[in-house]
């Protein structure tokens, strides 16, 4: 307040914070304030000439079309993952900036769980004009916590719930690489790593080697009755390796599989008889928190249908008849 050339004070002291109401009596008030203070106004007054002038200069400032960038710079992050942003924006180097596809791709970047935020400007360096991206990462994260509750009712007398979380670690050994890991606990217990790593500097093919110990129930039913409560524990590795189509989806070529799961009880083996395996049901949507096996058993045949489901994408069912 000190440093200004001219003070005008207007008394404002019959208003509130809330009287939008009254705008124009305020304006007024700024009016005959100013008034009052005409004589030390003047003194920066201007002829016609010189404010014309004025405003050709502002005129000639003014960015009436967007160059076309010759570099890309990101700030806000680290130099590795500002380069990846770099080269994954390659394309807009030497064309005409197309906003919506930027802004597209700045929004896929801030879901990716690092950045809070990102804006972009153009940049003049050295006389050349580049495109800015002004990264704002996340004081809290990386690492990201999302919780995992699981409820499974498909049996009303004996309802499943576990809980859990997934910890994703982002950047591990290598810009876009992520370490994955789920803890689950209470009907279910699981404890699963997967490292998922790009092979190439487009992010798209990936490798991701993974391992999951799990403790799933296993009841034993006759028609409507429990015989018996076991527990199925299961010991599973992996790896992937795909190509990322998209931010929504991905397509695995390879995927090699190793497990070992505890043999089930024999009371399972209830038929001695020769067995013929019988037709493959379709993939049904079962949890994969439950495996159930239902034992029904008839005067000279028993129908076994055995219902296993070890992981959340690949649920299977199949029906095997017994005969004489």
């Amino acid at each position: 307040m000190e440093l200004a050339d001219v003070l005008i004070r207007v008394d404002v002291t019959k208003f509130g914070a809330t009287d939008y109401s009254n705008a124009d009596k305020l304006i007024s008030q700024g009016y005959e304030a100013a008034r009052q203070s005409v004589s030390d106004l003047l003194k920066f007054a201007i002829d016609g000439n010189a404010w014309e002038e004025y405003l050709a200069r502002r005129e000639a400032r003014r960015i009436k079309s967007v160059p076309v960038p010759s570099f890309i710079q990101v700030n806000g992050t680290t130099p590795q993952l500002a380069e990846t942003i770099e080269r994954d924006l390659h394309h807009d180097e030497g064309r005409t900036i197309n906003e919506a596809r930027l802004e597209q791709e700045l929004t896929v970047l801030t879901g990716t769980g690092r950045f809070s935020s990102m804006a972009y400007s153009i940049a003049e360096v050295d006389r050349r004009f580049g495109l800015r991206i002004n990264a704002l990462e996340k004081e809290y994260a990386p690492p990201t916590v999302n919780p995992i509750v699981v409820l499974d009712g498909s049996q009303y007398n004996s309802v499943l719930f576990s809980v859990g979380a997934r910890l994703t670690f982002l950047d591990v050994g290598k810009p876009g690489a992520e370490v994955r890991s789920d803890i689950l606990a209470g009907s279910t217990y699981r404890i699963s790593g997967e490292y998922f790593r790009p092979l190439s500097h487009s992010a798209h093919w990936f490798i991701a080697p993974r391992v999951s110990v799990d403790s799933l129930p296993l009841n034993l039913y006759n028609r409507n009755t429990q015989l018996a409560a076991y527990r199925l524990s299961q010991v599973n590795g992996g790896v992937d390796l795909g190509y990322i189509c998209s931010t929504a989806s991905a397509s695995s070529g390879l995927e090699r599989l190793a497990g070992r799961a505890i043999p089930l009880p024999s009371e399972i083996q209830t038929c001695s008889r020769r067995c013929q395996a019988g037709r493959v049901f379709p993939e049904s949507a079962m949890s994969s928190t439950a495996s159930i096996i239902q034992l029904c058993q008839k005067k000279e045949s028993a129908s076994l249908v055995r219902s296993i489901s070890s992981t959340v994408d690949r649920p299977l069912k199949r029906t095997f008849q017994c005969c004489k």
